[in-house]
């Protein structure tokens, strides 16, 4: 379809999905599975004649999966570097292609949730949450939502409203460190108030936390939602 036949309203949508940042723990992973990739090239390259052959073809070097050098045979050639305005051909061309690749996915991602990026957006955030429940790894901190009932108009579970006795019972911590009750600001009793690492709350161990059929996080059931995600395909 052609973007210029696209409705206002589809536009805004778009723009919305597609310049939506990742949060700063995802970020990271990212960086750290980039960095193992790299770890795994420079160890293949060195072990296995074949695999340095048709990197080297590609243009890469022992260091790097980038393309930096001219077509090569590590066994036989020299590697010649490419020019500053090869390189910034390439680079170009890497980001129209990562950007068409996004643009394609967004359009699916629209089509399944009726033009809406919003929708869109609750999905993946459910499923990044509940692939995190089902490998037993803890909520994803960095979200900027309540650590209890997943809200965006506050973070710290000292400022939530969801009552302690909702499942999983929890002891409130004081903002930024689960060391001090939030009542009294006195240490606490790790015997009596274990850290849960699912959800970083005192008051339940990790095998007693509970994950939302709504939002997918840790630290609350469905009726303790706050995260204000619309009922859909992953209720």
């Amino acid at each position: 379809m052609d973007p210029e036949l696209y409705s206002p309203r589809f536009v805004a949508e778009m723009r919305h999905l597609m310049t939506h940042q990742k949060s700063p723990e995802e970020a990271q992973g990212e960086r750290d599975r980039h960095a193992r990739s790299e770890a795994d090239h420079r160890t293949s390259w060195n072990a296995d004649r074949t695999y340095r052959y048709t990197r080297g073809m590609k243009g890469q070097t022992a260091n790097s999966t980038e393309q930096t050098v001219r077509q090569w045979d590590p066994a036989r050639d020299t590697p010649i570097p490419l020019s500053d305005a090869e390189l910034l051909d390439i680079a170009e061309e890497k980001v129209q292609r990562r950007n068409a690749t996004k643009h394609s996915a967004s359009l699916r991602k629209l089509a399944k949730f009726y033009g809406s990026a919003e929708r869109v957006l609750e999905m993946q955030f459910y499923q990044a949450a509940q692939t995190r429940v089902a490998a037993w790894r803890p909520n994803d901190r960095s979200l900027g939502r309540c650590e209890r009932c997943c809200a965006q108009d506050h973070v710290d579970v000292e400022h939530c409203l969801v009552s302690s006795f909702a499942p999983p019972p929890i002891q409130p911590h004081v903002a930024g460190n689960t060391n001090l009750r939030a009542t009294d600001h006195e240490p606490f009793d790790p015997a009596r108030d274990p850290l849960c690492q699912m959800c970083n709350m005192r008051g339940h161990r990790q095998r007693q936390c509970v994950a939302c059929t709504g939002c997918g996080r840790w630290g609350h059931s469905f009726n303790q939602c706050e995260s204000g995600f619309a009922r859909g395909p992953h209720r």
